[in-house]
């Protein structure tokens, strides 16, 4: 079973030259926003990778009201691999 590692999300445009910890899954948005595509690749990369996953079984996932995490994209792929999704509602 592939063992899961924390998710970092940097604020530059690449990854840099100097050597990062081997125990971190580094992604970089220039902007430091958590966009669709970087919340898709957290659901795909750790998500799918936990245990429970491979057997189908039924999962939460509890999400802050951030619009990048509500795309039709990310409810759909949650849905597919037997994901609810609540959502923390904002103020």
């Amino acid at each position: 079973m592939k063992e899961n590692f924390p998710h970092m999300f940097l604020r530059r445009k690449s990854l840099p030259e100097e050597k990062l910890p081997k125990r971190f899954i580094f992604r970089c948005q220039e902007r430091g926003w958590v966009t669709n595509e970087l919340v898709m690749d957290w659901v795909k990369v750790v998500w799918n990778h936990r245990s429970d996953a491979l057997l189908r079984q039924y999962g939460i996932l509890v999400l802050d009201s951030f619009r990048g995490h509500l795309t039709r994209q990310i409810k759909k792929v949650l849905e597919e691999r037997c994901t609810d999704l609540v959502v923390i509602p904002g103020e």
